[in-house]
């Protein structure tokens, strides 16, 4: 695939441009450079453009709702990481108050193991 210039003079048919990498058609024989075509741009043969645009059609059919995803999970474990520890410190805190309960009720009632 020989890569056109914006200058040069083209046959019709479909050019991919490569800053933008969107797919133009032409029609006619020699004309100008593709309509809206910025910066360079290549030829594709129809073989090529009828294999290449359903591959690249089912890569965004999958790869876009993965990425979705995984942008989802990965933002519930960040906010998990940062909340996770206050939940533990404060579930130990309750525990903890609720032994020392237990231990007063049960050293006035006399029933508390010595060391």
């Amino acid at each position: 695939m020989k890569q056109q210039k914006r200058q040069q003079k083209v046959r019709g048919g479909a050019y991919l441009s490569l800053t933008t990498g969107e797919i133009i058609q032409t029609t006619g024989e020699v004309g100008g450079p593709p309509r809206g075509a910025r910066g360079p741009f290549v030829r594709m043969p129809m073989g090529t453009l009828a294999i290449v645009g359903p591959l690249l059609g089912l890569a965004y059919i999958i790869f876009l709702p993965l990425v979705g995803i995984l942008a989802l999970l990965w933002l519930i474990g960040h906010h998990m990481a940062r909340v996770l520890p206050a939940l533990v410190r404060e579930a130990i805190s309750a525990i903890t108050l609720v032994w020392r309960q237990s231990l007063a009720y049960g050293q006035r009632l006399g029933r508390a193991t010595r060391h």
